[in-house]
C-alpha cells in the first residue's frame, strides 16, 4: 500500500493526520500484528513457565503474604498512675500523656535487635544468598519483605511478611509478634519497675527512721513524764530542745512517707494493669498468592508491544516517504 507524500504539518488538519496515521497502521498491519503477537506470546510462555517451575528456580515465583494484627493501646493505660495519684490527693506527673505507643512499637519492629533475631533464627542469610558478614544487606532484604500498616482510627497495627514459602511467611510474622511482646515486657516497664523498687526502698528507710524517732521520743516521755518539750522546766532546756528537734524530725519523715506512699501504690497498680498492645489475631498460612499479577504483566506486554510496533511503523513510513520524495526530485 502506497502512503501519500509528506506534507507540512501546518497544512494538515487533525482529521487528515488521523487518516494518515490509520493508513500507516493498515500499511504495516502485518508488522504490528506480528510484533504484538510474538511479544505477548513470549510473555505468556514466560509467565506459564514461572508458574510451573519450583519457587527457587522460577524467574517470577508466587509470593504469599502472612498477616498478624495487634491492637495498640493509645495512652489509656498510661493515665492509671496519674488517676490514682489524683484520687489520693497527690499531684499527677506532667506530660505523661504525650507518649505515642504506636510510634514506639513501629520503631521497635524496625530495630536491628528484632531483625537480626529473625535473620538468625530462620537462617535468612542462606535463604536469600547473602554472606554472613553482610549484615546491613541482610537487614535491608528482610525489611523489603516486611510491611507495617497502622490505622489511627482503629488503633490496629498490621504486620505483614511476604515470601515464596507461605509457611515461612506465617512463622516469621508470628515470631516477630512474640519478639515484640517479649521486648515490651523486658524493657518497656523496666523504668517503672526501677521506680517502684526505689520507692519501696525509700519507704522502708523512712519507715525505719520514723520508728527510731518514735522510740527516742517515747523514751524521753517515759523518763521525764511529759508529752512535749514545752512541759519541761527551765532547768531541762537541753532536753526540751532535743524533744522539739525529734518532734520536728518525726513530722518531716511522716510528710515524706505520706508523699511517697501513694506514689508507691500507684506504681504497683499501674505496672500490674498496663499493657500497650494486645494480639488481635496471629498470622495463618496464606492459601492465596499476593503476587505477582501475571495478567497485568501480559496486558502491559500487549499494550507496550502494540504501541512500540506502531511507532516503528510510523518511523518506517516516514523514512519511506523521504526516500520517495528524494527520488521524485531527481
Amino acid at each position: 500500500m502506497v502512503i501519500e507524500d509528506l506534507k507540512d504539518p501546518g497544512e494538515r488538519s487533525l482529521l487528515d493526520g488521523l487518516i494518515y496515521f490509520l493508513n500507516i497502521l493498515l500499511a504495516y498491519k502485518w508488522l504490528i500484528m506480528s510484533v504484538t503477537f510474538v511479544v505477548t506470546a513470549a510473555v505468556v510462555v514466560y509467565c506459564y513457565v514461572s508458574v510451573m517451575l519450583p519457587p527457587d528456580q522460577s524467574p517470577m515465583p508466587n509470593q504469599y503474604s502472612a498477616n498478624a494484627i495487634i491492637i495498640v493501646q493509645q495512652n489509656d493505660q498510661n493515665n492509671i498512675a496519674d488517676t490514682i495519684l489524683e484520687a489520693m490527693g497527690a499531684s499527677a506527673a506532667v506530660g505523661t500523656n504525650s507518649f505515642n505507643s504506636s510510634a514506639m512499637l513501629m520503631e521497635v519492629l524496625r530495630s536491628r535487635t528484632l531483625i537480626d533475631s529473625l535473620i538468625k533464627e530462620f537462617s535468612l542469610n542462606d535463604r536469600y544468598g547473602i554472606p554472613e558478614s553482610a549484615k546491613g544487606q541482610a537487614r535491608n532484604v528482610v525489611m523489603g519483605h516486611l510491611r507495617y500498616y497502622f490505622s489511627p482510627t482503629t488503633g490496629m497495627l498490621s504486620i505483614m511478611y511476604t515470601d515464596t514459602d507461605p509457611v515461612m511467611a506465617r512463622d516469621i510474622v508470628n515470631r516477630l509478634v512474640e519478639l515484640l511482646d517479649r521486648w515490651v515486657k523486658d524493657n518497656y516497664n523496666l523504668d517503672k519497675q526501677r521506680k517502684r523498687e526505689l520507692l519501696e526502698k525509700k519507704l522502708t528507710e523512712v519507715d525505719g527512721q520514723i520508728i527510731t524517732i518514735q522510740k527516742r521520743l517515747q523514751s524521753l516521755r517515759t523518763r521525764y513524764g511529759v508529752m512535749s518539750g514545752n512541759e519541761l522546766g527551765a532547768g531541762l532546756y537541753s532536753v526540751a530542745e532535743e524533744f522539739n528537734q525529734l518532734t520536728n524530725e518525726l513530722e518531716v519523715q511522716q510528710r515524706i512517707y505520706n508523699t511517697l506512699s501513694p506514689q508507691f501504690e500507684a506504681a504497683k497498680l499501674s505496672s500490674e494493669y498496663e499493657q500497650i498492645f494486645q494480639i488481635f489475631e496471629l498470622a495463618e498460612t496464606p492459601d492465596e498468592k499476593s503476587g505477582p499479577r501475571r495478567s497485568v504483566f501480559v496486558m502491559m506486554a500487549f499494550g507496550g508491544s502494540f504501541v512500540g510496533s506502531s511507532i516503528l511503523a510510523v518511523l518506517l513510513s516516514v523514512l519511506r516517504a523521504i526516500r520517495l520524495k528524494k527520488k521524485a526530485s531527481f
